[in-house]
């Protein structure tokens, strides 16, 4: 099958995306959302012909190598270009507490078969307010464009 600029089989441009959770409000609902108030896009993120999800990772951020983040969970809405935001994944993040000989939190969550459609957008918010400092996150997205 030859491979064509919106195959839904083999994804044709590789794609990383960032969303900073650092100094964030708390979102405390899991409910389907009607603003983007309180969640940070994935940028940068165009979707012209669909996107294949395979990974999203959260990284601990904090300003010295001993700083404790909080237990918390980042939540990942997905964008409909029709006004909502659903809730489409709950990543849980434990308390760690680094130091010079141990890392900082960090996960890496593997999809199969999540295909966004064009013109939807990723977001990510977390259930703890965060901080520039310590309990703030870096959140990747990685796949390809359709």
């Amino acid at each position: 099958m030859a491979v064509t600029p919106n195959s839904i089989i083999t994804p044709q441009t590789p794609f990383v995306a960032f969303a900073d959770l650092q100094a964030v409000t708390a979102v405390t609902t899991r409910a389907t959302l009607s603003a983007a108030t309180t969640l940070v896009a994935f940028s940068p993120f165009t979707n012209n012909n669909g996107k294949q999800i395979n990974s999203i990772t959260v990284k601990n951020t904090g300003t010295s190598v001993s700083t404790v983040n909080a237990a918390q969970l980042v939540l990942i809405y997905q964008y409909d270009n029709n006004s909502k935001y659903w809730l489409v994944d709950e990543i849980p993040i434990t308390s760690v507490t680094p130091s010079t000989t141990a890392p900082s939190f960090y996960t890496q969550i593997f999809y199969s078969g999540w295909v966004i459609p064009a013109s939807h957008l990723l977001y990510a918010c977390t259930t703890v307010t965060t901080t520039v400092g310590g309990t703030g996150f870096i959140v990747s997205c990685r796949g390809g464009d359709l």
